[in-house]
């Protein structure tokens, strides 16, 4: 079904100077639409990916649509988003379905890349390297991590990193509004990515934790046999990433000292 119509219904009721009941009645079918045809495990199983999800508000006249991670939203209101979502999810798989197969003839263990090493790993990382940052967590360990085997260089060797792993989580409870229906509201979040190498060793982790507007990354690096925090930074007020340390070359200490700090200063 597409909501096009509507909306453009809508929008021109509005810029007439007409009643708003257009726009409270547009409000509700497209809640009652998203609540029965959209509910939230329908979304996970439709983006082939953990957990980005797509929620559109229809407020005042302005659609509000966040981002799906791994399956486009400029269909929504032609009617065939799911059709598509699912062609691009079965283009995905089939992907890492011959990228696993390249991994397997050239010796690979791809059996050892499971959810539950992902799980751990992230964790033990985070817990070893920088632990305040597990101040972001809210139920990490409860999520599946997304498993991407990557793809051969454009010369058709084997990439230095093997598998791109994903573990992601966001606080959501859902709010019962005015008419009855639910509504997300969303908390603290985390966000760990962690590159493999052949034997199954981490490479590098990127880390991004959210809470109240508020956001802190980290990134971890391979030196030699041990992980090591190489940055740490937030967002400003430009919008621009800035170092929480203001040398050339903080370390790891600086950094540790400095990405405490912040953490603790933004909860």
């Amino acid at each position: 079904m597409s909501f096009a119509p509507l909306l453009n219904q809508a929008l021109g009721a509005r810029r007439q100077g007409r009643p708003q009941l257009l726009f409270h009645r547009m409000k509700l079918h497209l809640w009652r639409s998203l609540n029965r045809n959209l509910s939230l495990e329908r979304l996970r199983r439709l983006t082939g990916q953990t957990r980005r999800f797509c929620y559109a508000s229809f407020l005042g006249g302005r659609a509000l649509i966040g981002r799906m991670h791994g399956c486009g939203v400029a269909s929504f209101y032609t009617g065939n988003w799911e059709q598509r979502g699912d062609g691009e999810a079965a283009a995905r798989l089939e992907l890492q379905r011959k990228n696993r197969a390249y991994m397997e003839e050239n010796g690979i263990d791809v059996e050892m890349f499971t959810e539950e090493k992902v799980a751990a790993d992230a964790l033990r990382t985070i817990e070893s390297v920088c632990p305040c940052m597990l101040r972001f967590d809210r139920g990490m360990s409860e999520e599946e991590p997304s498993i991407s085997f990557c793809s051969p260089t454009k010369t058709g060797k084997m990439p230095k990193n093997v598998v791109e792993a994903r573990i992601y989580h966001q606080d959501v409870k859902l709010l019962m509004d005015s008419h009855g229906f639910e509504l997300p509201e969303y908390g603290d979040s985390i966000n760990v990515m962690i590159s493999y190498l052949a034997d199954g060793r981490i490479n590098k982790v990127d880390i991004h934790g959210f809470h109240n507007g508020r956001s802190v990354s980290v990134s971890i690096r391979r030196r030699s046999d041990d992980l090591v925090m190489t940055s740490a930074g937030t967002i400003g007020e430009t919008g621009a990433w800035q170092s929480l340390c203001s040398g050339a070359d903080p370390s790891a200490g600086d950094l540790f000292r400095a990405l405490t700090k912040e953490v603790e200063r933004i909860y």
